[in-house]
């Protein structure tokens, strides 16, 4: 009897076998396999509404903003100032999942259309902001995109809403900008908010810049640049985060955290300069163009540590003894050869003793160049320099990191492999005009072992 029991049983599975392998199979991917709360009401409208403007239905795939106030692939905002809410809905489709389209509708006679569907600017929503930018009445878009699945790379768009009577809403592109933090604040105290970003300028991939920048709507709708660039550090490795503050006199001041190298982190603060009408980085040096007044170990961020409301920086007045990594110069070595007449030099450079490697300068740049590390031997910065003694623009900075610790996100124009470890670093347009390239920083590595 037991026995056509477990018969019964096995029949039953071996039947069932089929279908379920059917249903494995069908799943395209782990995330098939989420799917989002059933939506009700005025939502389902939404949905349905916007399934029945795309043509591939079964292609569709919600994208979710990873950051921001509005985390929903249905954001409902009143765009026209009708005080009627439009939804925008961020999407991409199985057949091009490396652009998130934006599609706009709106309720007409109690019925949600479709009225507006083009690409957006990225393979993921960051963010998306609606702000007033010259108090005209009229709300403008503010979203942030990745640019490639896995990248660093982000573009920053700001659409305005247009709106006629009896005409379906558009969105126009004011703007399209890369950059690598933003915030919306009121820079020039002048009752309006402006777009603040930094940015990394890569028109010429051989020579990366850092800066900050503003931007600001006009009264004709028109957005610009107020100003000129303010130049930051371009010798730090990564950066943090900003953030933003309000003084007792109503002035905004932004703080850009930065790292150079693993542990060690500086603050730039930047803020509106009344007599250039620019902005302005007060803690750069500009000599050197290096911020080495904030710079501390262990790399602990800017914060309102007293609860005042006002932000501190902390910086490093007495290390109790204890080492600490502080900006050292490099003697300039030469390599010589003995002969009748004594030793005759042959290459010129710096050492990295722990790491054990020479890097050799071109013998015509030996007497033009200052080299300046971190005591922790994580970031090197090479200098121009007229009289062999003064510093002057930074021609690039050599970071170096575990392999295990390096990512592909690290901002870099030449990188090359030694064991464990990874040389990477960024030249500036003052040493490529000084002659340097990244295949020449490369190829002047010379690794050697070390005694012990």
């Amino acid at each position: 009897m037991k026995r056509k029991y477990w018969y019964a049983i096995y029949a039953v599975a071996l039947a069932l076998l089929p279908v379920l392998l059917m249903f494995v199979t069908r799943l395209d991917s782990p995330s098939d396999l989420l799917t989002p709360p059933s939506l009700t009401g005025d939502k389902l409208e939404i949905q349905r509404a916007f399934e029945a403007s795309v043509q591939d239905k079964a292609g569709i795939v919600l994208q979710y903003p990873t950051a921001g106030d509005y985390r929903s692939a249905f954001v409902l905002k009143d765009l026209d100032g009708d005080d009627s809410a439009e939804a925008i809905v961020f999407y991409s489709l199985k057949s091009d999942e490396s652009t998130v389209r934006i599609n706009v509708l709106e309720k007409v006679d109690e019925t949600w259309r479709s009225v507006y569907d083009e690409p957006g600017y990225g393979a993921k929503v960051i963010s998306v902001d609606f702000e007033d930018l010259n108090n005209d009445k009229n709300i403008e878009v503010i979203t942030c995109w990745s640019v490639f699945e896995g990248s660093a790379a982000k573009t920053l768009t700001i659409h305005s809403v247009l709106h006629e009577k009896d005409e379906p809403l558009e969105l126009e592109a004011l703007v399209n900008q890369s950059y690598t933090f933003k915030d919306i604040a009121d820079m020039d105290s002048d009752g309006m908010n402006e777009v603040l970003v930094t940015w990394l300028d890569n028109t010429d991939p051989n020579m990366p810049k850092s800066y900050a920048s503003l931007l600001k709507q006009a009264s004709d709708g028109t957005i610009s640049q107020m100003g000129q660039n303010v130049s930051l550090d371009a010798s730090v490795s990564a950066y943090a985060s900003l953030k933003l503050e309000t003084t007792s006199e109503g002035k905004t001041i932004a703080f850009l955290d930065a790292y150079k190298g693993d542990d060690t982190m500086i603050t730039e603060v930047i803020r509106w300069d009344e007599n250039s009408k620019s902005l302005a980085a007060p803690l750069l040096d500009p000599d050197t163009l290096t911020n080495t007044l904030t710079m501390r170990t262990p790399a602990v961020a800017s914060m309102d540590i007293n609860k005042d409301k006002n932000i501190e920086i902390p910086i490093v007045i007495n290390d109790g003894g204890a080492e600490m990594p502080k900006e050292v110069p490099l003697s300039l070595f030469a390599w010589a050869v003995p002969g009748d007449n004594g030793l005759t030099q042959i290459s010129y450079g710096f050492m990295n003793v722990s790491l054990g490697c020479f890097f050799r300068l071109p013998d015509e740049f030996a007497n033009y160049t200052l080299a300046y590390r971190l005591s922790d031997e994580t970031c090197t910065t090479l200098y121009r320099t007229e009289d062999g003694e003064n510093r002057e623009e930074p021609l690039f900075t050599i970071l170096v990191k575990n392999s295990s610790d390096f990512s592909d996100d690290e901002s870099y124009t030449f990188k090359l492999r030694h064991g464990g470890m990874v040389i990477y670093g960024t030249l500036t347009s003052v040493g490529e005009s000084f002659g340097f390239t990244n295949e020449l920083i490369e190829n002047s590595f010379t690794f050697f072992d070390t005694l012990t």
